[in-house]
């Protein structure tokens, strides 16, 4: 009995189908597979859109090294990243009654270049 696998992996504004595999090894552009999530990983590996964003967090003492990254359609889009980041983190350390606004976040390229530094304390406006 054949088992129909459908995957439909959306990839920022693109959609792509991948439909009707079995159980058994399949190949396509010469990537042999026994599953469609296998080769909608070796797909997208190999269609990146988008460039890949790292922030790295600097402390009074280290820096934080961000090994993931994101995906994020440009340096713009990375910087309201790195401030809702910075926001999420600051947010967590005043409930411990930490400051931590003297931190800022490095947002480099997928190559470690430095594109941008965003203080922490750029995330938030001054009150009264």
């Amino acid at each position: 009995m054949r088992r129909l696998w459908r995957t439909i992996v959306e990839y920022s504004s693109l959609a792509y189908e991948l439909y009707d595999f079995d159980n058994r090894s399949r190949s396509f552009d010469g990537i042999a597979t026994s599953s469609s999530t296998v080769l909608a990983d070796a797909v997208f590996r190999e269609r990146r859109l988008m460039p890949i964003f790292h922030f790295n967090i600097v402390t009074k003492t280290t820096l934080i090294h961000d090994e993931e990254g994101a995906e994020l359609e440009d340096l713009a889009e990375a910087r309201r990243e790195a401030i809702k980041d910075a926001r999420g983190l600051m947010s967590a350390a005043i409930l411990q009654g930490r400051d931590i606004s003297h931190r800022q976040m490095q947002i480099c390229d997928a190559g470690g270049n430095l594109l941008l530094s965003v203080p922490f304390s750029a995330a938030y406006e001054a009150g009264d």
